[in-house]
């Protein structure tokens, strides 16, 4: 999906990436921040890359890590609605 919105756009196929902050040392996750630039119109793709489980990003761990993966407290994106 990515390739394809950077294609879209006619983006440099090579993007920056670069990890974020470890923000929570105990749950053993880590989040990738991938931009592509020179993009027609001046955008820029910037998808981000969770190293987590099928869980919210900074929510809890509502299920076992067996069933739904580590949640992510690298993102403080609070509880969904």
């Amino acid at each position: 999906m990515v390739a394809f919105w950077a294609a879209a756009n006619t983006c440099n196929p090579t993007p920056l990436s670069e990890p974020l902050s470890d923000l929570d040392l105990n749950d053993s996750t880590r989040i990738r921040l991938d931009t592509y630039f020179e993009c027609a119109e001046g955008v820029a793709v910037t998808p981000y890359t969770l190293g987590g489980g099928h869980a919210w990003a900074g929510g809890s761990q509502y299920a076992p890590r067996f069933v739904i993966g580590q949640v992510s407290g690298d993102l403080p994106t609070g509880e969904p609605i």
